[in-house]
């Protein structure tokens, strides 16, 4: 075929669909959907499984103890054991443990997030640098020269993309010189950080117990080689008896396994391969559709002799046309969806993952659409070519109905599409009604009109517990003098999602591990904390006593009789357990992942910190309650602690009814993204549903204008368009139904851990009406249009 010949039959085909453009805007509308939501949740995907910033990163492994977890941190004895192993090219470690500290540079000081890592870790990761360097070997030295280094998001956001390296910087008081700018991809193996800093380990204390090690394999070898070397050393330690070895099997993992949610991923995976698989049945129908429509034409000129390969060119160009408008369309739908999901992430958590640019995405789905197109419009064009059925097509004996075979495909793909599309808008309500219910659970506290601020307390200017209760008491005293606010109170940890497990021993023998609240002030009624039992917790702060009040989860498990009066033990990190009085039972209080977990409460009292020195007072977290239609200022809260500590930076004021447990965020966040998701997919299944009941009407125009004439009403036609409509979308519900059931059970079990118990029949009664009700709509047009039909022409031999 000539290229001039190939021209022509491209620019009539484009001229005949532009003509009526039904078609091409119906698939190219299809197309624009897939191609923009796809192209945001694989963005969205490859985010969750961005690699860290690596050279090689599929030769770095991570050296763990096995302990039945991913990783476990290595103790520093253990991790100079690891050096120089062999089969491993280099290492280095990062400390799992971050903490916020106060940076300035120049202006009012705020919280950064800051981690250690030593000049081996950088170096084994090859890890990008925008700015600067890697620390040095004498910075990386215990009591080595202060250095840090900006992760890429702080440095952007505080410095707007200015020249840094070389500028000195004030943490926690100190001044530090900036030696670096990482890329935007560095990560390290837990939250994102704002600053690193040298970790500088001393073997001569050799007191740091957190490390990450990572090693860059040799070429040749395996991490199953390097873990038994590591192992044999470090049990060899242990034999010759260095106390800090011990007999453990150390283990190799890759990096990679370590850097993304596996469960979350594969879960977006499949849901994402779920439109995508829409996608392609709806395109496929939509194809199969036209070349019923066209099926005439091709089998006339397939008769007069035109070869299949130009038969085929104008079907692929329409398709081409289609693939153009449909990619277009497809760049607006794209843009919004990807910025949609980046405000749910970063509605979610400050440390979400930033998507990158989704055009770099946007190929893969062109090209997947791309070549849906052509095989559906390939196969449906070929089916109407075959001559054996071209000479009966002229004559009407093949044009008088639908070819039968293609339209159990298109009812076939139809059913498919439902399916997908209910389990997909199932999956989302089931998720948002778990989230609704969990939302509105009792939680034992009340966050209205309750506001929360911390500060962090370096070791510089508050060396002991004892400045630190003097700052925290000075702090709320000056609070409870702001207008409007009823009281105030502080504790070491953050409400809603930071907790602290202890253990507890009994007077009989047994123990367990529960959450502790440690609180000074007015806190507990701060958040409206009740007392059911005992003495109330107001005012306890500032006694001797050491006291606990226990939650009812607490006393009903493990207090046998009455709980008030009874002796317990804490245990921590500390050599020796601390004795406590029950003086209260209060109400069980839904903070982080369960929502009945026991706990205790201790109060700042002089002999509870002397008892548990392990108590962490760092950072205080202060909670003040304001009197109705009062609010809480930033400036307020700035002058209140600026008379007391200028140097320290005010950290995430902001409502308490604004915050929520990190279990019921996660799950709002995914109920929306999967929604989000089945809205897509219903969508296409509507186009799909229209197209073929559109298509199965028109090859039925004859039968409706004998019904019409034997005296059958239009209100029934429409009855029988719908009837046939609704029965497949009721298969496609009834599967769909089965799969949202399952996969959503699943997903909130593997993923929030809140069980098959909250599932809820009205999201199933909702998926049943929302897809029942865009079917019948998708419908409605065919069969208005097959009500409206005129016998005398449906009649007349040349009605098709």
């Amino acid at each position: 075929m000539s290229a001039g010949v190939l021209l022509r039959e491209l620019w009539q085909s484009w001229r005949a669909s532009l003509r009526r453009p039904g078609f091409v805007l119906l698939a190219g509308l299809t197309l624009a959907l897939g191609v923009g939501f796809s192209s945001a949740f694989i963005n969205l995907g490859m985010a969750l499984d961005l690699p860290i910033n690596a050279v090689q990163p599929k030769q770095l492994v991570v050296l763990s103890p096995d302990r039945g977890e991913w990783y476990s941190p290595v103790h520093e004895r253990n991790y100079h054991l690891l050096q120089d192993l062999p089969g491993m090219a280099s290492i280095g470690a990062v400390s799992s443990a971050q903490r916020d500290v106060n940076f300035g540079a120049g202006g009012q000081p705020i919280l950064a997030s800051e981690t250690r890592a030593s000049r081996g870790y950088l170096a084994t990761l090859g890890a990008h640098m925008i700015q600067g360097r890697y620390f040095s070997a004498e910075e990386d030295r215990p009591r080595g020269p202060p250095a840090v280094i900006l992760a890429y998001r702080f440095w952007r956001a505080h410095f707007d993309g200015e020249h840094v390296v070389g500028r000195s910087v004030l943490i926690n008081g100190h001044s530090m010189p900036v030696v670096g700018v990482l890329g935007p991809h560095f990560q390290t193996l837990g939250p994102s950080v704002d600053l690193v800093k040298p970790l500088q380990l001393d073997p001569a204390r050799g007191e740091t117990s957190n490390l990450i090690p990572v090693a860059r394999l040799l070429a040749g070898a395996s991490p199953m080689q390097l873990a038994a070397a590591a192992t044999a050393r470090v049990r060899a330690a242990a034999d010759a008896g260095d106390a800090k070895a011990q007999h453990v099997s150390y283990r190799a993992v890759p990096l990679d396994a370590l850097s993304s949610p596996p469960r979350l991923l594969a879960l977006m995976v499949l849901l994402n391969a779920g439109l995508l698989l829409v996608l392609a049945s709806n395109l496929s129908n939509l194809m199969l559709a036209r070349a019923q429509q066209r099926r005439q034409g091709l089998a006339l000129r397939a008769a007069l002799g035109a070869p299949s390969g130009r038969l085929l060119v104008g079907a692929w160009s329409e398709g081409l046309l289609v693939v153009l408008m449909g990619c277009m369309a497809g760049v607006a739908v794209g843009a919004w969806a990807s910025h949609a999901v980046q405000a749910m992430l970063d509605a979610q958590s400050q440390e979400a993952p930033v998507l990158g640019p989704w055009t770099h995405v946007l190929p893969i789905v062109v090209v997947v659409a791309i070549a849906v197109v052509l095989l559906s419009t390939t196969a449906a064009s070929w089916r109407s070519r075959r001559i054996s059925s071209a000479l009966q097509a002229l004559h009407g004996a093949a044009g008088a109905g639908p070819d039968r075979d293609a339209s159990r495909s298109s009812r076939l793909l139809l059913v498919v599409q439902t399916a997908l599309a209910a389990a997909l808008v199932g999956i989302g309500l089931l998720l948002a009604a778990a989230a609704l219910h969990a939302g509105n659970a009792p939680r034992g506290y009340d966050v209205r009109d309750a506001y929360q601020f911390h500060l962090v307390l370096p070791a510089s200017q508050f060396p002991n517990d004892a400045n630190r209760l003097q700052l925290m008491q000075g702090v709320i005293e000056r609070l409870r003098g702001i207008p409007g606010v009823q009281v105030a109170g502080a504790s070491n940890l953050r409400w809603f999602n930071d907790s602290a497990w202890f253990g507890v021993k009994f007077q009989d023998g047994r123990s367990t591990t529960v959450q502790a609240h440690w609180f000074g002030g007015d806190y507990p009624q701060a958040l409206r904390v009740d007392t059911l039992q005992g003495r109330s917790m107001r005012g306890r702060g500032d006694t001797g006593e050491p006291l606990v009040w226990v939650s009812e989860t607490f006393a009903r498990h493990f207090l046998r009789g009455a709980p008030v009066g009874q002796r317990l033990q804490l245990y921590g990190p500390g050599p020796q357990p601390a004795g406590f009085t029950v003086a209260g039972v209060v109400r069980d209080t839904f903070t982080a992942d369960d929502p009945h977990a026991p706990a205790v409460w201790i109060p700042q009292a002089r002999g509870a910190i002397a008892a548990v020195p392990w108590l962490q007072l760092s950072s205080l977290y202060f909670v003040v309650r304001m009197h109705p239609g009062h609010a809480l200022s930033a400036t307020e809260v700035a002058t209140a602690v600026k008379g007391l500590a200028p140097g320290l930076a005010i950290g995430a004021l902001r409502p308490l009814s604004t915050g929520t447990p990190y279990v019921i965020g996660s799950l709002r966040l995914f109920a929306r993204l999967v929604l989000m998701l089945g809205v897509a997919t219903l969508a296409l299944a509507a186009i799909g549903l229209f197209a073929v009941t559109s298509v199965a009407s028109s090859a039925r125009l004859r039968e409706f204008g004998v019904r019409l004439a034997l005296g059958a009403s239009p209100s029934r036609l429409m009855v029988l368009v719908l009837r046939g409509a609704l029965l497949r979308t009721l298969v496609g519900l009834l599967l769909g139904s089965m799969l949202a059931v399952l996969l959503g059970l699943m997903a909130r079990a593997f993923l929030f851990g809140l069980g098959a118990t909250w599932v809820h029949p009205w999201s199933l009664v909702l998926t049943w009406g929302v897809l029942l009700v865009t079917g019948l709509l998708a419908a409605l047009p065919p069969a208005l249009r097959a009500a409206r039909t005129l016998p005398t022409v449906t009649l007349n031999e040349s009605a098709q």
